[in-house]
């Protein structure tokens, strides 16, 4: 064939599922089966959802493809192969060589000349009726000359083929040796009678003179026609020595061939040896392949053959060259095919138990029915009913293609459906014929290769032979062609012959299925299987027995066609077994087949598998034959068979009955369902009737008609749960309710429980609709239906009562209303009712209220809520037009009422009571008007209280004074006294104001009396310590907010008005007293602390190091960087207070006098008056005891032995060479030094627990450090720490006057101390082992007595920032300073080179290492910032010095 001549078959139907259609598999095949059976085939592409993962590691799938010859596959192509092999094996035969002779310059097809000359009736036929012209035009020769040279080749090359094909030389050599036999029988038998022997002895018996007589030449006889004349055409056999005539033989030969020679006889014998039987198949390939070498080895063979890359390669292309190369017998392709997979072993590629890590979206598909896997155990498939694991039926084959790899034209075993399912690759291309059809494919190929299906009737069975679908579609067998795509399902029905080839690499995986319809063509199949003797694959008889034998589990539709199989087996046993007893067979044996082997219960004459029965014979105990073939068992008796059976005739007949009663119970539900189904329901159908079938599980329905009478039992389902319902809501009990509210609540959840189960008649009529729809009842409706005839007659009463002129007493309403409860229906003439004992509640309700006083807007909701009931009745709209009269003369003197209480100005209370009068005789009684007399008696009574405050001995509290106030700013009233309260008010609250700014620091958010009021404990609390700093530090809360704990008596003393300004006082005192016993407590504690190593100091409660500050009011420690101003200020200030010690500003009491004597202008007492009093006289009192110490003759001596004591010193060190000199400092002194300086200790612990500052502080600050200067001057050794510190100061003050007498001038010294903190180099100094706060040496205590102690222009509250640090520097820069020695300073600038300036305002700066004056223009400075380090040169040369030859931290000069 050309290729020009291939035509393309017809598309095949293509189906697209929804979803809801996927979901069923069996269902939609049995839905699409009209149509695509009469195709053969179709395609079912699945939704996109369905995305199946693909479960075969491809580098463990290892498997052994077959080899594939693609040109020996197409059954033309076939035939002309096997054609010429016999045809070269013949010549072989007879020693001669096959040449093929050339006719019109093309090679002669002796295989279609063969097949042409066979089709016009062979060789003599054609000679005879001079058919050689014909045949040379059907061979497409046009030459006449043609026709004699085709007679002369088939005469000469195929006319002895023809004759060996016809096997008459084997014949003949077959009754030789026939003639033969019956010769030696005859023999045989004479001499059993005595007479003759047999021909050997016969032989051996002879008279030597017989056998010399014998004829040389006798065995140079013609084999064929037994003469031996013509010795001129006589031959001889090389082989056999035979002798034949040339014109004897067939065909008859005309001349002596050249040679060797053979006999047709030996001929035949040795071409039918070298030409054995055809076997079909494929060899197997000898290497193994895993999924990606098989990929590799395949895409190279596409590239490789069409020489184009694979993304260029159409479909097209490829199915015209596998057709192609099919047409060519020379075209010799092969390639590999991995078909027919075991999935079981090698593992498939749906998921199944065995496949390991499934995600949760992958585990749909384990149970999917689409799964390959599980689709031949689906309900609707008679294959689950099979116990064997079926390969390739059951458990499905996969399939691994390469390009050209094909399966030939075939029908699936037992004609069964199948389904196969292209996991992934290149496409697979199908053809189809179908079932009706599948005689004519047969017939078809039959005709075009007629010799391969002489030699092999079931060639087809094999799958090894193909036919072009153009050759099928011109012979009239429709054809169609199908691309299956990855993803996609092609499903073939039964009987249906299908072939296709893949286009490349890919997998895929089938198997097959039997529903119900299956059921009569595998019964066909069988029979056919029985006539080409083939094996099958199962019995069919056993599948339909087991079918019957669970028929209660049966599909519907699987049950009828069981039924069908079943009667068509029972009447053919029945029959075979007859006809076995009737030809003699008596013995019979109950055997299990379904126990033995299928090979050896396999019928010897059919092939076919045994179930029901068999015969068997005791000459052949291993062979066995159906019943239907007992004449081909052996020659035997039928008296000496044996009858197998699995049942007997009246067990086949109750299997029968079984599945029949079975069938009619399907078939009473088929009735009840029509009734169903149907529109006409006059005769409702009994639930009951319906439950007994669906729980029997008789549901032999059509799909649709199931698909709707599920849905009806659904509904009916639905329905009597709401009848069921409908009752339990109408004969319900009142449950329980948790009472945790109040009654009020109580009741109206169960008015809303009550509203909820309440069933409507609504309800109750589409119920009855529903119910009647569907034609199904129940006993429930019945029910439903008394309780409704009850309710209507209720109802009719109700029109009765509520059509009665006269508005009855809530009772009656009341009665009717309680009956309603009992049916617990919703009737809506109940609202009505409900209507009408509302109506009389209110009219029972108005008459009441009329007899006693109402307010309008109570009058007014009678009203309306009469209102509502006026069309109800018309007593209701007589009493409510009552009402609206007496409504009128309510509301004007309500109203009136309501503007005198809210009207601007204020009404006076003489207006108020000037309208309760004029009311009280108009007989009107309001609400309103009875709120204003009660307010008229708490004004009265508010006055009382003011007057009482007024007369008392001592002013009352702010507090009674503000409470007094917001009662009376409610009462809307223009009182006397309220302007007076509230001045005092404002007065009070302003000084306040005042003195919180004077005291608070501005860091701080302390109350005046948090600051003011002493502490029964002065250190903060240890559990804050760290949180508290942490605030300060990091700036995220107020810097002094841990103040101790306050003593709580005096709150509660000023809580009342009662308690005198005396009893304050004292307690104040008492409070005072318990401050300082804490103080000297704590002082005590912490100073102990250095005894213990173990103690944690500062606010970061670490352990000591020499880095420490101490405060000289607590003695606790603290770290420069711990305080809140990280300690900056301390080197300037002689006495220092740490942050938790001080509370306020600590104003001058200069401006806390003024403060007191502005609060005495006041009218009422305030508790931080009060204290502050309290607080102003304890520091009055401390400045006269600190006044009188300065003034003792002690101090005064003391402070003079001090002073001359301290410059001998100060001469012996200027000058070493001079005798030590006795110190003056004599036990005497020693023991008066010790108690001064513990009473100036004391008196300066107890000022520095007052939050005011006062100016004799300073002076006792300075004498406590010329004391301890003077204490560091007499002692042999300094202290801890302090040595090399000590050292330089000692060194710088030799260079200073230090030490001279101040004067009593008012000569100003203009001087400027820098305050700013030192530097990061410099700090490591400041906190070396002993480095205590700065102090200000003072000479003697005569220049203390003569310092005058002047108060600044400007307070200090607005520039103290920092007071815990007391400096011995006035503050403003102008302030006139001592004299030292009655002249000025001088300037300390080296050698003399002072610039001596003049004026008024000469700026000084201090060293701040050697504490020397310096003029600022003499060190080139014109200012100097606050707080900046200054040293002079002398100073920073030391330093460097220090710093490069110490190997530990350099100290600081401390003045």
């Amino acid at each position: 064939m050309n290729i020009e001549n291939y035509i393309s078959p017809p598309e095949a139907p293509v189906f697209y599922p929804t979803c809801d259609e996927f979901i069923d598999p069996l269902e939609y095949i049995e839905k699409i089966r009209p149509i695509a059976s009469r195709a053969g085939l179709c395609k079912i592409i699945p939704p996109k959802e369905w995305q199946p993962p693909f479960c075969i590691n491809v580098d463990e799938f290892r498997f052994t493809p077959r080899i594939q010859r693609i040109n020996e596959l197409e059954a033309g192509t076939r035939a002309k192969i096997k054609f010429y092999e016999r045809l070269t094996k013949l010549f072989e035969s007879q020693g001669l060589k096959l040449k093929i002779p050339t006719v019109e310059k093309e090679s002669l097809d002796l295989a279609k000349l063969h097949k042409i000359v066979k089709e016009e009736g062979g060789y003599y036929i054609c000679c005879s009726q001079k058919k050689w012209a014909s045949v040379a035009r059907k061979m497409n020769f046009h030459d006449t000359q043609t026709s004699r040279v085709l007679k002369q080749h088939y005469e000469k090359l195929l006319l002895s083929f023809d004759v060996y094909e016809t096997g008459i030389y084997e014949e003949h050599t077959d009754a030789t040796s026939q003639n033969e036999t019956k010769k030696g029988n005859n023999l045989k038998t004479v001499e059993s009678n005595g007479t003759m022997k047999n021909g050997n002895k016969r032989k051996d018996t002879s008279s030597p003179t017989m056998a010399n007589n014998i004829d040389p030449f006798a065995n140079f006889i013609c084999k064929s026609c037994a003469r031996g004349d013509d010795d001129s055409c006589l031959l001889i056999c090389d082989i056999c020595d035979n002798c034949y005539h040339t014109y004897c033989l067939i065909p008859a030969l005309v001349e002596i061939p050249r040679g060797q020679w053979r006999c047709p006889k030996c001929v035949a014998q040795l071409y039918h040896t070298a030409t054995p039987s055809d076997a079909y198949g494929f060899e197997q390939s000898g290497r193994e392949y895993t999924l990606g070498e098989f990929g590799e080895m395949s895409d190279e063979f596409k590239r490789n053959y069409f020489k184009k890359p694979l993304s260029e390669i159409l479909p097209e292309d490829v199915e015209q060259e596998f057709w192609r190369i099919l047409s060519l017998p020379e075209a010799s392709v092969k390639v590999e095919y991995g078909a027919d997979l075991q999935t079981g072993d090698l593992g498939s590629g749906f998921p199944t138990t065995r496949t390991k890590n499934l995600n949760e979206n992958d585990k749909k598909y384990l149970n999917s029915p689409w799964n390959l896997n599980n689709f031949a155990c689906h309900y609707k498939s008679v294959l689950r009913y099979i116990n064997a694991d079926i390969s390739g039926m059951k458990i499905p084959w996969a399939y691994v293609g390469m390009c050209f790899s094909c399966f030939c034209w075939h029908v699936e075993d037992h004609w069964s459906y199948s389904i196969n399912y292209l996991h992934w690759g290149e496409p697979k291309t199908w053809y189809g014929v179908p079932g009706s059809s599948a005689e004519k494919l047969e017939n078809c190929m039959k005709s075009y290769a007629p010799d391969l299906f002489s030699k092999t009737p079931d060639l087809l069975h094999h799958l090894v032979t193909t036919m072009n679908p153009s050759i099928l579609l011109r012979e009239g067998v429709p054809v169609v062609k199908t691309n299956q795509q990855a993803g996609e399902f092609v499903v073939t029905f039964p009987r249906a012959y299908h072939a296709g080839f893949n286009h490349g690499f890919n997998f895929a995986e089938a198997n097959n299925f039997c529903p119900a319809d299956w059921l009569p063509m595998g019964r066909c199949a069988i029979d056919h299987y029985k006539e080409v003797k083939r094996y099958s694959v199962f019995s069919h008889d056993e599948l339909i027995c087991k079918l019957a034998s669970e028929c209660q589990y049966l599909d519907p539709a699987i049950g009828d066609a069981t039924k069908f199989e079943l009667d068509y087996i029972v009447k053919q046993e029945k029959n075979s077994r007859k006809l076995a007893y009737d030809q003699g067979v008596t013995d019979g044996d109950r055997v299990c087949f379904e126990l033995m082997p299928d090979d050896e219960r396999q019928c010897d004459a059919c092939k076919t598998t045994c179930f029901l029965s068999a015969v068997s014979c005791l000459c052949k105990p291993n062979i066995l034959v159906c019943i239907n073939d007992i004449n081909q068992l052996c020659s035997c008796s039928p008296k000496k068979y044996c009858l197998w059976y699995r049942y007997t005739i009246d067990e086949m007949l109750n299997m029968v009955d079984a599945l029949r009663e079975r069938l009619d119970l399907c078939q009473k539900w088929k009735t009840l369902v029509n009734r169903l189904i149907s529109t006409d329901h006059g005769n409702l159908i009994d639930f009951n009737d319906i439950e007994k079938h669906t729980t029997s599980g008789v549901l032999c329905l059509r799909d649709d008609i199931r698909v709707k009478m599920e849905e009806k039992l659904a509904e009916a389902i639905e329905y009597r749960q709401l009848a069921k319902n409908i009752l339990k809501r109408i004969a319900r009990k009142e449950e329980p309710i948790e009472n945790n509210n109040n009654e009020e609540d109580l009741t109206k959840k169960k008015k809303i429980l009550n509203d909820e189960n309440k069933v409507t008649l609504n309800d109750i009529n589409q119920l009855k609709t529903r119910v009647k729809s569907i034609g199904i009842t129940f006993h429930e409706m019945n029910a439903i239906q008394t309780i409704l005839a009850d309710c209507l007659r209720y109802q009719d009463e109700i029109k009765t009562l509520l059509q009665s002129d006269k508005l009855e007493s809530t009772d009656v309403y009341s009665n009717y209303i309680e009956r309603s409860d009992q049916y617990n229906i919703e009737l809506p003439i109940i609202e009505r009712l409900k209507l009408f004992y509302q109506a009389s509640v209110w009219y029972e309700l108005v008459q009441k209220s009329l007899n006693r006083t109402i307010s309008p807007s109570k009058l007014r909701s009678l009203i309306t809520s009469g209102q509502a009931f006026q069309a109800l009745h018309q007593q209701i709209q007589q009493k409510v037009t009552e009402l609206q009269v007496q409504l009128q003369q309510l509301e004007y003197w309500d109203e009136k009422s309501r503007q005198l209480t809210k009207e601007e100005p204020r009404p006076t209370l003489h207006t108020l009571e000037q309208f309760i009068k004029s009311a009280d005789e108009a007989n009107i009684h309001l609400g309103s008007i009875d709120k204003i007399k009660s307010l008229i008696i708490e004004c009265h009574t508010w006055n009382e209280k003011f007057e009482q405050m007024q007369q008392g001995e001592h002013y009352p509290f702010l507090s009674s004074y503000e409470q007094l106030y917001e009662q009376a700013r409610h009462f809307h009233i223009d009182l006397e006294p309220l302007k007076l309260i509230e001045q005092t008010i404002l007065q009070a609250r302003s000084w306040l104001e005042k003195t919180q700014t004077v005291f608070r620091r501005p860091d701080s958010s302390l109350t005046i009396l948090e600051m003011i009021t002493p502490r029964v404990s002065v250190a903060p609390k240890t559990i804050t310590k760290k949180r508290q700093a942490s605030k300060r530090i990091t700036g995220d809360g107020p810097t002094n907010e841990a103040i101790g704990v306050l003593d709580d008596t005096i709150a509660r003393i000023l809580a009342s008005d009662e308690n005198d300004p005396e009893t304050v006082y004292k307690v104040y005192r008492e409070a005072t007293m318990k401050e300082i016993e804490c103080l000297n407590e704590l002082r005590e504690n912490n100073q102990k602390k250095r005894l213990d190593s173990s103690s944690i100091y500062c606010i970061c409660e670490k352990p000591y190091s020499d880095l420490l500050l101490q405060c000289d009011l607590c003695n606790e420690y603290y770290h420069r960087n711990c305080l809140p101003y990280h300690g900056s200020d301390t080197n300037t200030s002689v006495w220092w207070i740490c942050d938790f010690c001080i509370r306020s500003r600590r104003p001058r009491l200069q401006d806390v006098v003024k403060l007191l004597s502005n609060l005495q202008k006041l009218t009422v007492r305030l508790p931080e008056g009060e204290i502050l009093q309290c607080l102003t006289e304890r520091a009055i009192a401390w400045q006269e005891k600190a006044e009188a110490f300065l003034a003792s003759p002690v101090l005064r001596e003391l402070s003079t032995v001090k002073q001359e004591n301290k410059i001998i010193k100060d001469e012996h060190i200027n000058d070493p060479n001079k005798p030590e000199i006795r110190n003056f400092d004599s036990e005497t002194f020693r023991s008066s030094n010790n108690s001064a300086e513990n009473q100036l200790e004391n008196l300066l612990i107890e000022g520095g627990l007052l939050e005011i500052y006062v100016d004799q502080i300073k002076l006792l600050t300075k004498l406590v450090n010329s004391s301890r200067r003077s204490n560091l001057s007499s002692s042999d050794k300094p202290k801890v720490g302090r040595s090399q510190t000590e050292k330089n100061k000692s060194t710088t003050i030799r260079k200073r006057k230090s030490y001279e007498v101040l004067s009593k001038t008012d000569k100003t010294i203009r001087r400027k101390r820098s305050r700013k903190s030192f530097l990061p180099e410099q700090r490591s100094s400041e906190s070396q082992p002993g480095a205590s706060a700065p102090v200000v040496y003072v000479s003697s205590m005569i220049d203390i007595q003569q310092t005058t102690i002047k108060t600044s222009p400007k307070s200090d509250i607005e520039h103290d920032n920092n007071p815990s640090l007391i400096s011995d520097d006035d503050n403003d820069t102008n302030k006139k300073g001592s004299a030292i020695g009655g002249i000025e300073d001088e300037c300390a600038v080296d050698n003399g080179a002072c610039l001596k300036p003049s004026g008024s305002s000469i700026k000084w700066v201090c060293c701040d290492a050697c504490e020397r004056w310096f003029h600022l223009v003499c060190v080139g400075l014109t200012s100097v910032k606050k707080k900046e380090e200054f040293k002079c040169n002398q100073c920073k040369q030391l330093s460097l010095s220090t710093v490069s030859s110490s190997t530990s931290t350099p100290t600081m000069l401390v003045t």
